[in-house]
């Protein structure tokens, strides 16, 4: 015989205690931390000029990456929390709070692509065949728009 799903979801195994949660608001500080951490290195990161300073930026992209999967998770969650209760004042909270890190990083991420346009092709080209970038190589070098 067939159970009819649940319409609740089970979200304490993600973070036990929803909104309020020690695990979540533990999540929330670390990735913080970590934009910070990523906004310094972007700040100070400067176009490779050859395959061997290619290396410099390979913490810097893996702490971008880890962050994105982060905000997208925490993101998630936050809009479930919010769609179970409506009446959660910590989800909205939780949701103003993302979204406002969301920002910070989009604008990060902003600057670091301003980085790479400024790599030239050769330069490109000899990095994403790097075998430690394999991961990599779906990016594609940012134009300049029109």
């Amino acid at each position: 015989m067939k159970q009819p799903l649940s319409l609740t979801w089970e979200l304490d195994t993600i973070f036990p205690g929803g909104s309020s949660s020690a695990e979540l608001e533990g999540f929330l500080s670390k990735l913080e931390k970590d934009i910070l951490s990523l906004q310094g290195f972007v700040k100070d990161a400067v176009a490779p000029t050859d395959v061997a300073s290619t290396k410099a930026l390979d913490e810097v992209i893996a702490l971008l990456q880890s962050c994105s999967g982060r905000l997208v998770e925490v993101t998630s969650f936050a809009d479930c929390l919010g769609a179970q209760n409506q009446m959660d004042k910590g989800a909205v909270r939780l949701a103003a709070k993302v979204t406002s890190m969301r920002a910070g990083f989009e604008g990060i991420s902003s600057q670091f692509s301003n980085v790479l346009r400024q790599t030239t092709d050769k330069v490109w080209a000899e990095w994403m065949a790097r075998p430690e970038t394999v991961s990599y190589t779906h990016l594609t070098l940012p134009t300049t728009p029109y």
